[in-house]
């Protein structure tokens, strides 16, 4: 079987997912093309993509917005996809934009399309106008998608809501990470003093959504409480230069850092007592999973993707979004409570173990695609 998945750029959760979908389908023998803003990607993406004999880079300059250069888009891929020979049996659109390229190109080539929003077409996050010119866009193209499918619940859930209820479509295939081996050690019940100071960690694109700035207002707030601690936020964006200068101004520069992106992300994570994610909007959740799947107690906004995977007091904290008051709070909860935040720590990690497996969710991607492109009988 070709498979082409088709995405605006290879960033963030969105990355992940879609590399781990590509290395299950060349595991199993089918041949991969990748259409995607290659300029736009991080520098995990960058170290990742080595063309092979079953993996084919299609690098094309893709605008976020959707517009008439869209057109442009759309010839080039078509005309990169023929140059390399590739008769695809699937196209797999990942993301709003992602989504449009894939299923116009399905039309224009005659093959099977699928499409996953990733919360790009269903969270009113674009500003009014971009957010009517989606879902109308998305409401377009619903009766050309052979397949829709969603990596939550609370995707499958909104896109009913904000698009159309498209549900004899639609297909639930979760999202999942690698095997990992959870670290359940108690900690000090010193933790938080100079003796063993508190280690926390947030990991995501550095923009507004993200909810960062509320993060760091509540680092400081915990500072002022006494705790000791050291933070990282981890990833690139266009906040990054707002967020450097907070750090600065409420004079946490010693204790808070912004690296940049990791190349290893359960690595640091390891690292960490608490991962925070302060998200204001967040379709999944994955660094949340991540998270709960190493053993690490978790503290997250509770909005759309991430209260399917944290019950409040059992496998994580929720709090609200920009709140930095509640995420001191949390963090404070964690440190007063070493024998329940444990259970916390136990319970969130089976969840994950038995619930959000990456293998079963490229096997899912799969089994979909042969559904779409049944064998002909000899």
């Amino acid at each position: 079987m070709t498979i082409v998945y088709a995405l605006r750029n290879l960033e963030g959760g969105i990355r992940r997912h879609v590399i781990a979908l590509i290395e299950g389908a060349v595991r199993a023998g089918h041949t991969v093309y990748l259409i995607t803003d290659f300029t736009q990607a991080d520098q995990n993406a960058r170290l990742w993509a080595q063309p092979g004999e079953r993996f084919h880079l299609i690098d094309i300059k893709i605008k976020s917005a959707p517009g008439p250069w869209d057109i442009r888009t759309l010839l080039l891929a078509r005309q990169a996809l023929r140059k390399l020979g590739a008769k695809p049996d699937v196209i797999h659109g990942h993301g709003a934009k992602g989504g449009i390229i894939a299923r116009v190109l399905a039309l224009c080539l005659r093959c099977r399309s699928a499409y996953t929003p990733h919360g790009g077409s269903i969270h009113a996050m674009h500003g009014a106008f971009l957010n009517f010119l989606y879902v109308a866009v998305e409401r377009l193209l619903v009766p050309f998608t052979d397949r829709l499918i969603f990596e939550s619940s609370y995707s499958m859930d909104e896109f009913a809501k904000r698009v159309t209820d498209a549900s004899h479509k639609a297909v639930l295939n979760v999202n999942g990470i690698p095997e990992v081996t959870p670290d359940l050690s108690p900690w000090p019940r010193s933790l938080g003093s100079s003796a063993d100071p508190l280690r926390l960690a947030a990991f995501g694109l550095l923009r507004p959504i993200k909810g960062f700035d509320t993060l760091i207002d509540a680092l400081s707030e915990l500072r002022k409480s006494g705790v000791l601690f050291s933070a990282a936020i981890f990833g690139e964006g266009s906040e990054r230069a707002s967020l450097e200068a907070k750090v600065r101004d409420l004079g946490l520069s010693h204790c808070v850092r912004l690296p940049g992106e990791t190349a290893d992300t359960l690595y640091e994570m390891r690292l960490a007592h608490i991962v925070v994610q302060p998200s204001q909007f967040e379709s999944f959740g994955l660094v949340t999973l991540e998270a709960q799947a190493l053993g690490r107690a978790v503290i997250a906004s509770g909005v759309g993707g991430l209260k399917h995977l944290v019950t409040d007091g059992a496998t994580g904290l929720l709090v609200e979004p920009n709140s930095p008051t509640q995420i001191k709070e949390a963090i404070r909860r964690i440190l007063n409570n070493p024998d329940a935040t444990l259970e916390m720590r136990k319970s969130a990690a089976d969840q994950a173990r038995e619930y959000y497996s990456e293998t079963a969710m490229v096997n899912g991607a799969l089994s979909i695609y042969e559904s779409l492109c049944p064998k002909e009988p000899r």
